[in-house]
């Protein structure tokens, strides 16, 4: 055999079998990165979904319950309401936007806004929600007395 002939059937040899188990190697690591990185990005799609409805369920609430509160004939308002009292009432007026079922809302707590007294005609409520998949959130709205006079300023 000619160096020519032996150097052209040694170039023509292939890739080892070691060469072929470290690509696959490496290929795999890759991979499972990928599927990893993928699984994480559909996961925290689908929560912030949810916490984007519960959201948009909360603020429809909140915009019922200041137009009961403050604005209905006769208005809702009471110095003496409880949590309780307005979270019954508002249950009664407040239906969910088309394609939202499955959620718990209410009024967790009502106190006097901190800065203006318990004397100011305006309440602090805070509105807890929670979505069919247990995601949950608070909103706290302050709501006015509207029989109260329009002179305090700062409240």
């Amino acid at each position: 055999m000619t160096t020519s002939r032996r150097a052209r059937l040694a170039a023509d040899a292939g890739e080892t079998l070691v060469e072929l188990l470290v690509s696959i190697a490496i290929l795999s690591i890759v991979g499972v990165a990928l599927m990893t990185g993928l699984g994480t990005a559909i996961s925290a799609s689908g929560t912030h979904r949810s916490i984007a409805s519960v959201n948009t369920i909360l603020k429809s609430y909140a915009e019922n319950a200041t137009y009961q509160i403050e604005l209905a004939s006769p208005p809702l308002y009471s110095d003496s309401a409880s949590a309780a009292t307005y979270t019954s009432e508002l249950s009664s007026t407040w239906t969910p936007p088309s394609g939202y079922s499955g959620y718990s809302l209410s009024v967790s707590s009502v106190s006097p806004v901190p800065a203006c007294g318990t004397a100011a005609g305006a309440q602090q409520l805070t509105i807890a929600a929670t979505g069919p998949t247990s995601v949950g959130d608070t909103l706290t709205i302050v709501v006015r007395n509207p029989d109260y006079s329009t002179s305090y300023v700062g409240c």
